[in-house]
């Protein structure tokens, strides 16, 4: 709480600020990848790092149209920072970038739980999936940590979609999604130039060495056959 004492016509005004409770920050970022199950993705996904959560849950909206996701034999429930989640089917993303921490490093892919709900996030990475990318959520510092990279965590009461749009213009990730996913990956004719078919006709092997002057040495001697 931050508060001033402003005078303005000899009364004295008491201006009150909020300030972010400490209490309140929480790990929480965007998230990239470039395709869900095989089914390409441009959504930029927002995320919540929750280490109390032991797997990875996506929310259903977030999937790209004709994404299938995978029953499972066994439902899932696990209790999250957002809310609890309860899942019977899975999707893996690939190619997972997190931008804010590092817009280089990918990591391949990482299995997640679809749940059906409405919550601010879209994704709830879990400890499976901190563990394995190695990101340190430090609750003593308020940051999130990726090798050399940190980011601080945030009060989610004061994040709304025109924030994580900033987020997303201020690190160009339009701009990258654009020459990243501007054209199918899959399709050949994006990174190759097609061959044309040659027209091939047949030559007289000695008529070309004969043209091939160049080759022939000043001193030269002709041999004829006898």
């Amino acid at each position: 709480m931050l508060e001033a004492n402003l005078e303005a016509n000899d009364n004295s005004k008491r201006v009150v600020a909020k300030m972010p409770s400490r209490k309140r920050l929480t790990p929480l970022s965007i998230m990239v990848c470039d395709t869900i199950l095989s089914v390409r993705s441009r959504t930029i996904l927002k995320v919540l790092f929750d280490p109390g959560s032991t797997v990875t849950f996506i929310a259903r909206k977030c999937l790209p149209r004709h994404c299938k996701p995978l029953p499972v034999a066994r439902q899932c429930s696990v209790n999250t920072l957002a809310r609890s989640c309860t899942a019977s089917e899975t999707v893996v993303p690939c190619a997972i970038r997190l931008p804010e921490l590092d817009k280089n490093r990918v990591i391949n892919q990482h299995k997640a739980f679809v749940f059906d709900g409405d919550i601010r996030y879209d994704l709830i990475l879990g400890a499976d999936f901190l563990a394995k990318s190695g990101i340190d959520i430090k609750y003593s510092s308020g940051t999130i940590e990726w090798f050399n990279s940190e980011l601080p965590m945030r009060d989610p009461t004061c994040v709304d979609n025109h924030e994580y749009l900033a987020m997303a213009e201020a690190l160009e990730v339009h701009r990258e999604e654009e020459a990243i996913f501007g054209r199918d990956w899959y399709d050949p004719d994006c990174f190759a130039t097609a061959i044309l078919d040659a027209k091939y006709e047949k030559v007289n092997v000695d008529d070309v060495a004969e043209q091939l002057t160049h080759l022939r040495s000043r001193n030269e001697t002709t041999y004829m056959p006898s």
